[in-house]
């Protein structure tokens, strides 16, 4: 049984007859180096925030990704989270799938997996919940997260609804693990706050200590929205698209102050 979650992988070098905390350049010939490897190894995936000038909240959150091995060769493959238009636009998009060819290349097979289908996803987990020795994965989405189960060979069948998974919260991360110890996994799924496209109110045009023409842009949750204590957060663009001067980004309001820094 494996498990896969995100993680912050802490390493502590240790210098033997030195302090634990002293550090030192590597030599040259062991120096570890990246290549771009991207477009050789095959992985063409394009996220789409469904961005169209609103700038929405869940369009400043990306989406996730896993490395798990699917059907069991030995080789990690890649999943990768998507998101999608705000407002049908004709072409859909869809979270993939890459298998490994084991040769540094990865196969697209998202099409007719069962995992091509359209949802504003966020992150996602593996874990072999049902212990069949394939792991399986769940998707924290924007508007209700899902429940993939591996049927083998890169298929995937959503038993969402058959599993009693309802998690219609602006899920963000997910992690598997065993909380009770019965040997089964269980899943631990992180939300965000309160919000819809209809409660997010759109920029207007301010004056901050004499600095005219700044376009205040507003993300609040709806607990916010309704008077109530909550999230709130505002950034600031010019009207004319130039510089923003950081003297100006004081920004305050009936529930006390806050300060915006500039890019």
């Amino acid at each position: 049984m494996k498990t896969w979650g995100i993680s912050i992988l802490l390493v502590g070098l240790v210098v033997a007859g030195a302090s634990p905390l002293a550090w030192r350049a590597p030599d040259a010939a062991s120096a570890v180096q990246f290549v771009e490897a991207t477009s050789t190894a095959g992985l063409k995936f394009v996220h789409n925030s469904g961005r169209a000038g609103k700038k929405f909240l869940p369009e400043t959150m990306g989406s996730g990704g896993a490395f798990v091995d699917l059907n069991g060769d030995g080789w990690l493959d890649v999943v990768l989270v998507n998101g999608k238009d705000w407002t049908p636009k004709g072409k859909r998009s869809f979270s993939a799938v890459y298998r490994n060819n084991g040769n540094g290349t990865f196969t697209d097979v998202t099409t007719a997996s069962g995992f091509d289908v359209e949802m504003y996803g966020m992150g996602v987990a593996a874990g072999d919940y049902d212990n069949d020795g394939r792991d399986d994965l769940y998707v924290t989405t924007l508007e209700g997260d899902r429940l993939f189960h591996n049927e083998g060979n890169f298929r995937f069948r959503d038993v969402t609804k058959a599993s009693g998974i309802v998690n219609a919260h602006f899920g963000t991360s997910a992690a598997w693990l065993d909380y009770d110890r019965d040997g089964k996994l269980d899943v631990f799924v992180a939300n965000y706050v309160q919000w819809t496209a209809k409660t997010e109110p759109a920029y207007f045009i301010i004056d901050i200590g004499g600095c005219s023409g700044l376009r205040r842009h507003v993300c609040c949750c709806a607990s916010r929205c309704a008077g109530q204590p909550g999230i709130i957060c505002a950034f600031y663009t010019r009207v004319d698209g130039g510089p923003v001067n950081g003297s100006c980004l004081q920004a305050r309001n009936a529930h006390g102050s806050g300060t915006a820094f500039a890019n």
